[in-house]
């Protein structure tokens, strides 16, 4: 199996995990083990996953999957350190808050990673 059929994996490896995953304090950990496992293969591999996906499609394909785990590796790991609170509401509410923000925050990126994905893999 050459670099760029294992880079593949790792994506739709992602992409599954992304799609099973619906809620942000069960499933942070795990969409960034699998984000962050792509991630840095396609660091150590950039140059010759580009030079292979050039060869073999004429694309820029290796370079669309580092760019697409660099993306969402950072993104969802800035949305544990969403920290909005409301102004004058106890403890509880705070925490209510910041997880509904995270929530709402992992979903959107979720969709987004998904939809992304799935257009990579699709080329």
């Amino acid at each position: 199996m050459d670099l760029l059929e294992t880079a593949k994996q790792k994506l739709e490896y992602s992409l599954s995990t992304l799609e099973s995953a619906n809620d942000y304090t069960q499933h942070i950990k795990l969409v960034l083990a699998a984000l962050d496992d792509g991630l840095q293969f396609t660091k150590k591999h950039y140059s010759e996953l580009n030079s292979l996906t050039m060869a073999k499609t004429n694309s820029l394909k290796g370079s669309d999957i580092y760019f697409f785990f660099m993306r969402f590796t950072h993104q969802f790991f800035n949305v544990m350190n969403i920290i909005q609170t409301l102004p004058n509401a106890g403890y509880y509410e705070k925490f209510l808050f910041i997880l509904e923000a995270r929530q709402e925050r992992f979903d959107e990126l979720r969709l987004d990673a998904i939809s992304k994905a799935k257009e990579i893999i699709s080329k």
